[in-house]
């Protein structure tokens, strides 16, 4: 099975990470209701990360009923089948918060009692052709790994502040040192607020994540 991670960062805060393969759809072949899931999209690809995203979902939760919607802002929004589930740890969670983020080959969920965000970017230098998108004129990087953590912790902190719709350059990242996996601080210059930012760089993917402190 394609589950690369399911990890629990935090109490109450569970990550998630599923490889994209054709097994995807075999493992969902059981539960009925996504078919009507599978023919929204006539894109395979597109179809496949879909899928892959419940596949997640289930693995996480063990909730064939579980369902994500999305409010009016395209906000995502889980809706379990039954009120709370036990981590592995014996821990139930309830009242979930989730972050989802696709890209080619990756799917990443993330849950929560608190806020959460999620992204991932897989490994290319498509990022170098839209650095001035993101990029500010303050913000320097010397690498296409780094690029990529500015553009993922930026979609990560516009999830985590969902309701604010930022701009890229109303978020600005602090000075790092790229590692394989480190803390990049991030402002939120719209509200003065600044948050942690988790990034894991690999060499097929970067994905970044925050949650909220209890």
């Amino acid at each position: 099975m394609p589950l690369l991670l399911k990890e629990e960062l935090a109490p109450t805060v569970r990550l998630g990470l599923w490889q994209i393969s054709e097994q995807t759809s075999d493992f969902l072949c059981r539960f009925s209701q996504l078919e009507v899931v599978a023919q929204r999209y006539k894109n395979e690809g597109r179809r496949l990360q879909k899928l892959a995203a419940y596949a997640l979902l289930y693995a996480m939760t063990g909730d064939e009923g579980a369902v994500i919607k999305h409010d009016e802002r395209g906000k995502p929004l889980l809706n379990l089948s039954r009120d709370f589930f036990f981590t592995p740890q014996g821990r139930a969670m309830k009242n979930l918060q989730i972050s989802v983020s696709d890209t080619k080959g990756f799917v990443a969920i993330m849950l929560g009692e608190r806020r959460v965000g999620v992204d991932i970017e897989y490994m290319s230098d498509r990022v170098a052709r839209v650095a001035s998108r993101f990029m500010r004129e303050d913000e320097l990087v010397t690498s296409i790994e780094a690029m990529l953590v500015h553009w993922s912790a930026k979609e990560t902190v516009y999830k985590y502040f969902s309701e604010e719709d930022l701009l890229y350059n109303e978020m600005r990242l602090a000075p790092f040192t790229l590692q394989n996996e480190g803390i990049v601080e991030t402002d939120n210059l719209k509200s003065g607020l600044r948050i942690p930012v988790v990034y894991r760089v690999s060499k097929d993917y970067v994905l970044t994540y925050a949650f909220q402190n209890s």
